[in-house]
């Protein structure tokens, strides 16, 4: 079984359909978070969906997507790395080879 606990810290993506607005962080960080839980699921993880979000959320928001101030790079984010991670084996993720348009998405200091 694969440990994918680090995934959520270095990976900040969302989902592809109904891509929420850029401007939307807190839709974009909730988006994510499901995003990173169902990659989590897909590669063995034991945690639940839920538990999964929830571990996100505290990695990347302080446990609330509320207190996302800004995203790196919007654009490298829906048009990189979304479409990487839709291919992306669970061994790669899990090993650490994260393409660089997926690192350290989402701030919650202000810009």
């Amino acid at each position: 079984m694969l440990q994918l606990g680090s995934v959520a810290f270095f990976i900040s993506f969302i989902a592809g359909i109904g891509l929420p607005r850029c401007d939307d962080l807190e839709q974009l960080c909730n988006s994510a978070a499901e995003i990173s839980a169902k990659i989590e699921i897909r590669c063995g993880s034991a945690r639940t969906f839920e538990e999964a979000v929830i571990a996100f959320k505290e990695r990347v928001a302080f446990g609330d997507c509320r207190t996302i101030k800004s995203i790196r790079d919007p654009k490298s984010l829906t048009e990189e790395c979304l479409p990487w991670l839709e291919s992306a084996s669970c061994e790669l993720i899990a090993n650490g080879h994260i393409l660089p348009a997926c690192l350290n998405q989402f701030s919650t200091q202000a810009k």
